[in-house]
């Protein structure tokens, strides 16, 4: 299974948690926090999705990567870059989905963040 995959069962709540470590982890964490934030509000849903890629961290501690991760640059070339295959690139695309389509608010903002990466994807 692909990294993507894993995340996606982990917030989809197939699996509890994700096993070790990959390279590309932060530059998919970043992906969800800046989907999530996209419209500059972070909703109880979208963190709680969040909140399942740090288990064992605080409400405290998540609000404070949340905040510190969305200051950052979204790093589209990395991103790509960590996963090239476009079956990946598909799956970060209904990664994204997930976290923009969780708070049920059908905002214009996040939809054009998954419109946006999913242009790059199919470049």
């Amino acid at each position: 299974m692909s990294r993507v995959r894993d995340y996606l069962a982990v917030l989809d709540g197939r699996c509890a948690v994700l096993d070790g470590e990959h390279p590309g982890d932060g530059l998919l964490q970043s992906m969800l926090v800046h989907a999530a934030f996209a419209d500059s509000v972070v909703v109880e849903s979208e963190f709680k999705l969040l909140a399942k890629l740090l288990p064992g961290q605080t409400d405290r501690e998540v609000h404070a990567w949340i905040n510190a991760e969305s200051a950052r640059p979204m790093d589209y070339d990395g991103l790509l870059n960590a996963f090239p295959s476009s079956e990946e690139r598909e799956d970060l695309v209904r990664l994204a989905e997930l976290l923009a389509q969780s708070d049920d608010r059908g905002d214009d903002v996040e939809d054009a963040f998954v419109d946006v990466l999913r242009a790059m994807v199919m470049v």
